[in-house]
């Protein structure tokens, strides 16, 4: 066995053998390492692993050989009436969100929470192109804001950060100033 997790999968048509060959390498793995724990899984709507070892396999994992110490094989069977449904509610939810872009006008105006958030202080501020913008970080969002603010005319902005270099790169994109936390209070 190899550190962290090894995934092993069997795939073929119905009848082809799946589970009863996965069935006999998990068992190989399991005399192999009797310390390591082997987990045997399928989504086969015909529940076939339950019927190579005739035992009532459910969505939990069931100890089919035990091993020593934590070690030993354990199996289960998803059941596939839950995970269809999940495909199902994805595909819709896929389906629902192209419609909403192509059918509506959701993709013409802001999309990002910085750029909503800029409309919203112009909204309750009035004009910002004469404000001094004080932004304290210089990640995505910070990005996001500062062109939002310069887009709103905005000219005057310092931007915070603990890594002053990524400050001061921010700073230059947007024509702003920039320093470190410690420097915000002057900003201020």
């Amino acid at each position: 066995m190899r550190d962290g997790p090894v995934l092993h999968l069997f795939g073929g048509k119905g009848g082809a053998g799946k589970s009863t060959l996965a069935s006999a390498f998990a068992l190989t793995l399991t005399d192999a390492a009797p310390k390591e724990s082997v987990l045997l899984c399928s989504s086969e709507p015909t529940k076939a692993l339950s019927d190579v070892w005739k035992r009532r396999l459910t969505g939990k994992p069931t100890k089919l050989v035990p091993g020593k110490g934590e070690g030993g094989l354990s199996a289960y069977e998803f059941e596939t009436e839950s995970v269809q449904a999940r495909v199902e509610a994805v595909r819709a939810a896929l389906a629902t969100g192209k419609r909403v872009r192509t059918e509506t006008a959701i993709s013409v105006g802001r999309a990002s929470v910085a750029s909503v958030a800029v409309d919203a202080a112009q909204d309750a501020l009035g004009d910002l192109t004469a404000r001094h913008v004080l932004l304290i970080g210089a990640g995505e969002t910070a990005e996001l804001t500062a062109r939002a603010l310069h887009d709103h005319g905005v000219t005057t902005m310092f931007i915070a950060n603990r890594r002053r270099e990524r400050a001061i790169a921010l700073a230059q994109q947007f024509g702003g100033d920039s320093g470190s936390f410690d420097a915000r209070r002057l900003s201020l």
